[in-house]
Order: structure tokens, then C-alpha cells, then sequence
């Protein structure tokens, strides 16, 4: 992965996860339409991870009183399987022991570093064949999440790859769940989700996934070559879930 860049105006926060995961920063500057308001290029080899940005996620969730991260997730994030070269993010998958997991990957945040609400957010995005189990995602939490938790925090699925129904009908590479999660204000999971296929496999290519967001919509995008392929509308999800 390449190039998490965002295009935004106030504060909420944000995830990205192949296992990895980003929160966003506080900002209250004015911008003008357009303005690069923060962006990683992971272009720093010599220092390799910003942790000026981000953090680093550890272990398999258990010490959180939440084993498998709340989706029975099998890997245990390790800080080795997080790496910076060429210009890009590398969040590598093993299969070996840690703790009580077999498997290991990676899983970074910037919780409580760099915040947003608003505007454009990208990532430029290369996932891997996902037909053996893996789980490629790009996504948002509000940053009140360690505080009120999860509906009623909010969560943006800009991007999820791999899902039991994708692998089923053969289109597990092809087959994007985008969407929005949120608490009905009752306490209970409130959610909105589209499942297109795209016009090919998306594994293997760098391809730049997109969450344009207003106060009153969000839509997703799937872009190649610079032209937009696919559009997912969610202007009927209630926008209030995701506002901090």
C-alpha cells in the first residue's frame, strides 16, 4: 500500500486495515476545496514508520478483553510485520506461532494523532489474492470509540475484501463490500452496505480507494488509472452515526 492521503476539513477518525488500521488527527484550520490537509507517502526508509502519526497495535486482542479483535480474527499483530520501503506500506501475513495464534500480520493506527470529519479521504492499495481467508479492508472509527465503543462510535467501510459471500460465488478479489455501521440510538448495530463486483480481479495491482464525505452523504470509489470505475452511493445512511 502506497500513499494514504487525505483531503479534509474536521475531526473524527480513521482505519485502514489489511490488518491495518489508521485513526486521524484533530484539525481546525480553515481549508479551500482541494487543500492536502495531511498525507504519508512512507517514504522515510531510513526511519522507517512515522510514529509522529501512527502506532502500532500488539497481540491478539485478549489483553483488551477482546480476543480476535471482535471478529474472530486467528493472527496476532507483531511489530516486524509492519515495514516501509520504496514509498510503500507493507503489512505482511505469516503463518507462525504467537502466543495462541498461528498466524501473524500487522496493524497500525493513528488513534489519537491524526483526526478528521469531512472531505476526501484515499488510499492507493494493493491487496493480495484473498481466496485463502485473507481480509483486506479500508476504514474509519469515531474517535470517541474508546470511549463509547462500538456501534455507537460509527464505522465507515470504505473498502472490505474477502467475505464469506464473495469466496462462495467464486468472486472473492472482485466482490467490494462497502458501507456504514452505527447505533440506532437504542444501542443497537445499525448498518448500510453495497456489495458490487468489479469489472476484474483487484489483487495484485495498485488501485486507489476512495471515501468522499459530506454531512449529508457517502460515497465510495473505486479508481484506476485515474478515472472512476465505481461509484457507491450511501446518501440514504444516516450520517448522524459517524459525526463526533
Amino acid at each position: 500500500m502506497t500513499k494514504t492521503r487525505k483531503m479534509l476539513r474536521s475531526p473524527s477518525f480513521l482505519l485502514v486495515l489489511l490488518t491495518l488500521l489508521l485513526f486521524d488527527h484533530w484539525v481546525s484550520a480553515y481549508l479551500n476545496v482541494g487543500d492536502v490537509l495531511w498525507e504519508d507517502s512512507f517514504d522515510d526508509e531510513n526511519n522507517g514508520l512515522k510514529t509522529e502519526y501512527w502506532n502500532y497495535v500488539l497481540g491478539d486482542g485478549c489483553d483488551f478483553n477482546n480476543c480476535g479483535w471482535g471478529n474472530d480474527e486467528l493472527q496476532y499483530y507483531t511489530a516486524d510485520s509492519v515495514s516501509v520501503s520504496s514509498g510503500n506500506l507493507g503489512l505482511t501475513a505469516r503463518r507462525r506461532e504467537e502466543g495462541n495464534s498461528r498466524f501473524t500480520s500487522g496493524r497500525i493506527t493513528t488513534q489519537d494523532k491524526v483526526m478528521v470529519q469531512y472531505g476526501r479521504i484515499e488510499a492507493r492499495i494493493r491487496i493480495p489474492d484473498v481466496v485463502e481467508g485473507l481480509w483486506p479492508a479500508f476504514w474509519t472509527l469515531g474517535a470517541n470509540f474508546p470511549s463509547v465503543g462500538w456501534p455507537a462510535s460509527g464505522e465507515i467501510d470504505i473498502m472490505e475484501m474477502g467475505s464469506g459471500a464473495s469466496l462462495a460465488a467464486g468472486k472473492g478479489n472482485q466482490r467490494i463490500t462497502s458501507g456504514a455501521h452505527w447505533s440506532d440510538g437504542n444501542g443497537n448495530l445499525a448498518a448500510y452496505a453495497l456489495h458490487p463486483d468489479y469489472y476484474r480481479a483487484l489483487n495484485g495491482t495498485y488501485v486507489v480507494y476512495r471515501l468522499e464525505w459530506t454531512p449529508s452523504s457517502l460515497s465510495t470509489w473505486v479508481i484506476e488509472d485515474s478515472n472512476a470505475d465505481i461509484e457507491i452511493d450511501y446518501s440514504n445512511a444516516d450520517e448522524n452515526g459517524f459525526l463526533v
